[in-house]
C-alpha cells in the first residue's frame, strides 16, 4: 500500500482520485490487525488520511474517519502526531453537515478516552475559544471522555470554569457533568472540610410542664346574642327616610291669602297682618265636640 499512498497523497482530489483514495482506505482498514501494522503504516498514511477526513465528500470523509477510529481502538491511542489529529477532528465538528459533525465528535470521544490531554493543552485551549458551538461542545466531550478513566489535571480548571458560562446549553450540561464526576480540588476540599467541622454540642433532654388548662369552668364562655336581621333593616329604612324626606316645619306660610278680596304676599304676612282665628267648632272630633257642647250649654243653656 505504500506506493499507492505516496502517489495519491501528491495528487489533488477530483472525480477520479477521490474514489481511488476511498477504495485504498477501505483495503487498509481491512488489513489492519495489530498495533505493529499501525506503526508501520501510520506515518506515511497520515497526510492522506487527514486530507481525506477534511474532504467535502461525505463518503470519503466517513471512510477516513472509520479508519482512524479503528487505528485508535487497536493502538489504544498510542499514535504519533496526536496534536494534528485532534485539530482535524475539531475542525470536522464545526461542519454544517450534522452527519459529518457527529462523526467528528465520536472520533474525539474515542481518541480522548485513551490519551491524557495535558500535553495537548494548547490545542484544546485554542478550540475551546471557537465561535462555533459544536466545536466547543466537542472539546468538552473530549475532556469528559478523558477524565472518566484518569484524574483531571489542574491545568484544565480555567477551561471548565469558562465552560460553566458557555452560551451553548449542551456545552454547559457537559461541563456540569464533568464537575459533578471529577473534583479538581479534591485534596484541598478535604482539608477545608476538616477545618470547618463544627464541635459537637451535647443535646440535653428538655421536659415541658403544662401551665395552662383548657377547661371551660375556669374560663366561662360569654353568650353572644344575635340581633334580628329584620330589626336592623327596619332601623336602617327609618334612618334613610329621615335623611331623604325630613319632617316639614310646623309653620306653613301661604303664598297668597285672600283677605277682603285683596291678595297679600307672604312678605306682608310676616310684617304683621292678623291671621284668621279658628272658630271653636272648626275641629269636631269627639273630645273637642264634647268640650264645645259643654261650653255652649254654659253660655246659652240647655236646648
Amino acid at each position: 500500500f505504500l506506493k499507492d499512498i505516496s502517489s495519491l497523497s501528491k495528487l489533488k482530489e477530483d472525480e477520479i482520485t477521490w474514489s481511488k483514495t476511498d477504495s485504498l482506505l477501505l483495503k487498509i482498514s481491512d488489513s489492519l490487525n495489530n498495533s505493529e501494522d499501525i506503526h508501520k503504516i501510520f506515518i506515511p498514511l497520515k497526510d492522506l488520511l487527514l486530507k481525506s477526513i477534511l474532504s467535502d465528500r461525505s463518503k470519503l470523509s466517513g471512510t477516513a474517519l472509520g479508519l482512524l477510529n479503528k487505528i485508535t481502538e487497536i493502538s489504544k491511542g498510542d499514535i504519533p502526531c496526536i496534536n494534528e489529529v485532534l485539530a482535524v477532528l475539531f475542525k470536522i465538528c464545526g461542519r454544517s453537515n450534522r452527519v459529518v459533525s457527529k462523526r467528528g465528535q465520536d472520533g474525539v470521544v474515542k481518541l480522548c478516552k485513551f490519551i491524557e490531554l495535558s500535553p495537548y493543552f494548547k490545542v484544546i485551549n485554542e478550540f475551546v475559544s471557537s465561535t462555533n458551538k459544536n466545536v466547543r461542545l466537542s472539546v468538552f466531550l473530549g475532556l469528559e471522555s478523558s477524565f472518566l478513566t484518569r484524574e483531571s489535571p489542574k491545568s484544565f480548571e480555567k477551561i471548565l470554569q469558562k465552560g460553566k458560562e458557555d452560551p451553548f446549553l449542551e456545552a454547559r450540561v457537559v461541563v456540569k457533568r464533568i464537575l459533578n464526576k471529577v473534583d479538581i480540588n479534591k485534596d484541598n476540599d478535604k482539608d477545608v472540610k476538616r477545618e470547618c467541622k463544627p464541635n459537637k454540642i451535647p443535646i440535653l433532654p428538655i421536659s415541658f410542664k403544662p401551665t395552662l388548662s383548657l377547661s371551660t369552668s375556669e374560663y366561662p364562655l360569654k353568650k353572644i346574642f344575635k340581633t334580628n336581621k329584620i330589626e336592623k333593616i327596619n332601623n336602617l329604612e327609618e334612618k334613610v327616610k329621615t335623611i331623604v324626606n325630613p319632617k316639614p316645619s310646623k309653620l306653613k306660610v301661604q303664598k297668597t291669602i285672600e283677605l277682603n278680596k285683596e291678595p297679600y304676599k307672604t312678605r306682608d304676612l310676616l310684617q304683621g297682618i292678623p291671621k284668621k282665628e279658628k272658630e271653636i267648632h272648626d275641629d269636631l272630633t269627639p273630645k273637642k265636640l264634647d268640650r264645645f257642647l259643654s261650653k255652649y250649654r254654659n253660655v246659652y243653656g240647655n236646648v
